[in-house]
C-alpha cells in the first residue's frame, strides 16, 4: 500500500510520531520541516536518526529544520538540533527568530551558533514592536538596520520604538514613515514625527488619513503641513463611506474628485454618499456598477434622481447575479435596454 508523498509530512505536522513510523519509507526533510514548525520533538528526533549514516556531514539539507525551529520558536528543538548537527544555516535563523518576536531563541543563537543576521533582524523587530529584540541586536550585534526600521514602526504605531531608534540609531526614515502613520491612525506618532524629524511626509499621507476615515488627522495634515493631498483623498473616503471626510475635503480642498467617487460609491452600496455627491458635486455614475452588487436601493435612487445618466449607463453584455426583486425591477423598467444581459438570481435578505 502507497500513500501520497505529504501523508507522513501531516503525521509529523501534529506529533503523531507512531504514525510517521510506520509511514516512513525514505529521508524526508519536508516531514522533518513541519514537525520542527510546531515543536515536536520526538518527531524531529526520530526522523534525523532514521536517515542513518553521518548526521553531522549533512546539515546543509537540514537547514530548513533550523530556520523553521528558529521561526517557530522552538529552542528545545533548535537545541537538540545544535547538538546533532554541525555547519552553517545562513543569516535567516537570527532573522526569523527576531521577526517573530522569540527573544529567548535570538539571544541563544547569538550566544550558542557562529551564523550572523542581516539588517532584516532589527528591521522586522521594530515592525513588529519587538522592543526588547531592537534593543539586544543593537547592543550586541554590528549589523544594524536600515530606514525601513523606523518607517514600518512609526506605520504600526510604535510610537517609543520609533523614539528610540531616532535616539539610538542613526538611519533615520524616510516619508514613508509619515504617510504611513497617518494612513493608520496614528496621530500621535504624526506628531511627533512633525516635531522631531524632517523628512516630512507626501501627499499619500492626506490621501491615506482621508481613505481610512481619519478625519482628525486629515485635518491637523491641512493645518500644519503643506504637502496637501490628491483627488484620491475623496475619491477613496467616497468608496469606503467617510462622508464626514468627503464633506470637510469638499469645503476646504480644491482637489475635488474623480468620476471614482460616485462610481465607487455605487458599487459598495454608500447611498449616503451618492446622494451627497449628486447634490454637492454633481458627479455621474455608472448604473451597472450598482446592478452588478445588487444594491437595490442606490439603482432606484439614480433611476428617480439620475434619469439620464441611468439609462447610459446600463449593463450591456454581462452575466450578473442579482436579487430576484431587482432583476424583476430592471427588467418592467427598461428591459429593452439590458442588452444580451443573463441573470442569475437570489434572494433578497433584509435586516431582522
Amino acid at each position: 500500500m502507497t500513500f501520497p508523498n505529504d501523508t507522513i509530512e501531516v503525521a509529523a505536522a501534529y506529533g503523531h510520531v507512531d504514525v510517521v513510523k510506520w509511514l516512513y519509507r525514505s529521508p524526508n526533510v519536508k516531514a522533518m520541516v513541519r514537525a520542527a514548525q510546531n515543536g515536536h520533538l520526538n518527531v524531529v528526533q526520530w526522523l534525523c536518526n532514521a536517515r542513518g549514516g553521518d548526521v553531522n556531514s549533512d546539515e546543509t539539507s537540514l537547514a530548513p529544520v533550523f530556520a523553521s525551529a528558529a521561526e517557530y520558536g522552538h529552542l528545545n528543538v533548535l537545541q537538540w538540533l545544535h547538538t546533532h548537527c554541525s555547519g552553517n544555516c545562513g543569516a535567516r535563523l537570527i532573522n526569523d527568530a527576531a521577526s517573530n518576536g522569540h527573544f529567548d531563541v535570538v539571544k541563544w543563537l547569538h550566544e550558542n551558533r557562529t551564523e550572523d543576521c542581516s539588517e532584516h533582524a532589527m528591521n522586522m523587530a521594530a515592525a513588529k514592536g519587538h522592543f526588547d529584540i531592537v534593543k539586544y541586536l543593537h547592543e550586541h550585534r554590528s549589523e544594524g538596520c536600515t530606514t525601513y526600521a523606523m518607517d514600518v514602526a512609526a506605520g504600526a504605531g510604535y510610537l517609543e520604538i520609533v523614539k528610540w531608534l531616532n535616539d539610538h540609531r542613526s538611519e533615520g526614515c524616510s516619508t514613508y514613515a509619515m504617510d504611513s502613520a497617518a494612513q493608520h491612525g496614528h496621530f500621535d506618532v504624526v506628531q511627533w514625527l512633525h516635531n522631531n524629524r524632517t523628512e516630512g511626509c507626501t501627499s499619500l499621507a492626506m490621501d491615506g488619513a482621508a481613505d481610512h476615515g481619519h478625519l482628525d488627522i486629515v485635518k491637523w495634515l491641512h493645518e500644519n503641513r503643506s504637502e496637501g493631498c490628491t483627488t484620491v483623498a475623496m475619491d477613496k473616503a467616497a468608496r469606503y463611506g467617510h462622508l464626514k471626510v468627503v464633506k470637510w475635503l469638499h469645503e476646504h480642498r480644491t482637489e475635488g474628485c474623480t468620476k471614482r467617487a460616485m462610481n465607487d460609491a455605487a458599487k459598495y452600496g454608500r447611498l449616503n454618499i451618492i446622494k451627497w455627491l449628486h447634490v454637492n458635486h454633481n458627479e455621474r455614475c455608472h448604473t451597472a456598477d450598482a446592478i452588478r452588487n445588487g444594491h437595490f436601493d442606490i439603482v432606484l435612487y439614480l433611476r428617480l434622481h439620475c434619469e439620464e445618466d441611468f439609462y447610459r449607463h446600463m449593463l450591456t453584455n454581462d452575466v450578473v447575479r442579482v436579487p430576484l426583486e431587482l432583476q424583476q425591477w430592471l427588467l418592467a423598467d427598461c428591459g429593452e435596454l439590458l442588452n444580451n444581459c443573463q441573470f442569475k438570481e437570489y434572494n433578497m435578505e433584509f435586516g431582522n
